[in-house]
């Protein structure tokens, strides 16, 4: 009995070791347990701030830059399980090169002339003149070929020719002396019925 009694008290002081020796171990577990849980809450407010910061310097940044797209920045990273590191893309700079002011014509005031957008299949005709439009035609210039071969001519080269182009002008000539004589007779007309209403 006496052999019995005594195993049972070691067995008692083993237990007592083995239950502070787990309370020692849960302690230190529950210790580590909130240091990793506050490492990750700083590691989160880190991570926080420096989404923050890249939004904020992203919005300044060019926009020919490829890192102003955080986004397609981390689409486009790849993390090296060796090196525990990420490989991201190389800052570039796209070049944007915009239409020069000065190769345009001047007389269009930087716009595309009207011409540009017609055809050759669809090119438009000259419309036809009517029979007023002879009194308002301003004669164009003439080159210095055409000066030149013209102070070359004889009186009878330019009496034939002149007058070809006096007698082919006959037709519009008769018909804007008709119109004028037209408007004569309206115009009297008009008077002729003016007086009567201003004897009245």
């Amino acid at each position: 009995i006496h052999y019995v009694a005594k195993n049972l008290e070691l067995e008692k002081i083993e237990n007592k070791r083995l239950l502070a020796d787990n309370a020692d171990l849960q302690h230190e577990f529950q210790r580590e347990r909130e240091g990793y849980l506050n490492t990750i809450r700083e590691q989160e407010k880190k991570i926080l701030l420096f989404r923050t910061m890249i939004e904020k310097m992203s919005r300044v940044m060019q926009r020919s830059c490829n890192y102003c797209n955080t986004d397609r920045i981390i689409e486009q990273a790849r993390y090296d399980e060796e090196k525990n590191l990420y490989i991201l893309p190389e800052p570039t700079i796209e070049d944007i090169q915009l239409p020069q002011m000065g190769n345009l014509p001047a007389a269009t005031n930087a716009r595309v002339p009207y011409n540009d957008y017609i055809t050759p299949s669809k090119s438009m005709g000259t419309p036809p003149m009517t029979e007023y439009e002879d009194d308002f035609i301003v004669p164009t210039q003439m080159n210095t070929s055409q000066q030149h071969q013209q102070s070359n001519m004889n009186d009878e080269e330019l009496d034939r020719r002149y007058g070809r182009n006096e007698s082919s002008n006959l037709p519009a000539e008769k018909t804007r002396i008709k119109r004028q004589e037209q408007l004569l007779n309206q115009s009297s007309l008009l008077q002729r019925t003016k007086r009567p209403l201003q004897m009245n």
